[in-house]
């Protein structure tokens, strides 16, 4: 599916001070299912074996950096000003790159590998220029489309007119251009909105009024997108990700007999034929053999 010989870079915001938190724990530190929220963009990446792998990071994210260091290159957004700003701080880290830059967030932990394999696969068969991620979701911008159906540009809901925040398709943030194009783009953002920032979601605009070919590839489970901003999304990612593993655990030949009642964290592995009783519990790295029965409530 993915484009040969197109190498490929992966930079992950995660600078955002998580105020909703109301929490002293850095917000991409925040476990889900037992692993920290921003071990899901990260490990969703590395299966796409990137040259570069660079995580934005806050000023006073260093437990952060210590968490996962060895698994990416850090840089700081000293200043917060906006997405497009912190996306700025991650060029350096690329200079004499050439290929495919991957953008997603340390607080978006549901996007799947195979999701971000379609983008690329889609980049390749459309000979797009910039693809990016589009959900049928209450997010912070709308994708605008001319009469035909292409893309237009992105609209932050704080800069929509009331039509444009009728439409019902989101922008998740997360696209896929050339490193090229996104340092053009990213040159020539102003913080001439609502929010005085920079924004990331401008370059879409840009790479249209430069004639670039741009493809929005649809989520067919507008939950992949999910952002974790709060402790109820927190623990909606959570209830999403106990899903999906029990979903894989079963496939594997594990018989789990209520998976609403049972918590199993992302990182269990159960052997074939083992049955799991309603209200188990199993946190952690935890590693269960063939034919085991872990009975109700253990």
């Amino acid at each position: 599916m993915e484009a040969p010989g197109t190498e490929l870079a992966v930079v992950i915001l995660a600078a955002g001070e998580g105020t909703r938190m109301h929490s002293d724990l850095n917000k991409v530190l925040h476990e889900i299912a037992g692993r920290p929220m921003l071990g899901y963009p990260l490990a969703a990446a590395e299966t796409l074996a990137p040259q570069h792998l660079v995580v934005v990071i806050g000023c006073d994210a260093e437990q952060v950096e210590e968490r996962f260091r060895g698994r990416a290159r850090f840089v700081t957004q000293s200043e917060r000003r906006g997405t497009g700003h912190a996306a700025l701080q991650a060029l350096p880290a690329l200079s004499g790159f050439s290929g495919d830059v991957l953008i997603l967030y340390g607080d978006t932990p549901l996007l799947r590998p195979e999701t971000l394999r379609r983008m690329r696969a889609l980049k390749a068969e459309r000979r797009a220029d910039l693809v990016l991620l589009s959900a049928r979701l209450d997010l912070p911008g709308r994708l605008v489309r001319d009469t035909s159906g292409r893309v237009t540009r992105i609209v932050e809901v704080t800069d929509a007119s009331p039509e444009e925040l009728a439409i019902d398709e989101g922008n998740t943030g997360v696209y896929l251009l050339d490193a090229e194009l996104l340092a053009q783009n990213l040159a020539q953002l102003d913080d001439h909105n609502q929010q005085g920032e920079l924004y990331l979601t401008d370059i879409v605009s840009l790479a249209v009024g430069q004639g670039m070919a741009v493809e929005a590839l649809l989520l067919d489970d507008a939950e992949e997108a999910l952002g974790v901003n709060s402790r109820a999304e927190l623990a909606r990612a959570a209830a999403v990700m106990r899903g999906l593993t029990s979903e894989r655990l079963m496939a594997e030949g594990v018989t789990i007999v209520d998976p609403d009642s049972t918590y199993i964290d992302t990182d269990v592995e159960i052997g074939r034929d083992s049955r799991i009783d309603p209200g188990v519990v199993i946190t952690g790295p935890s590693r269960l053999g063939e034919r085991v029965h872990v009975k109700p409530h253990c």
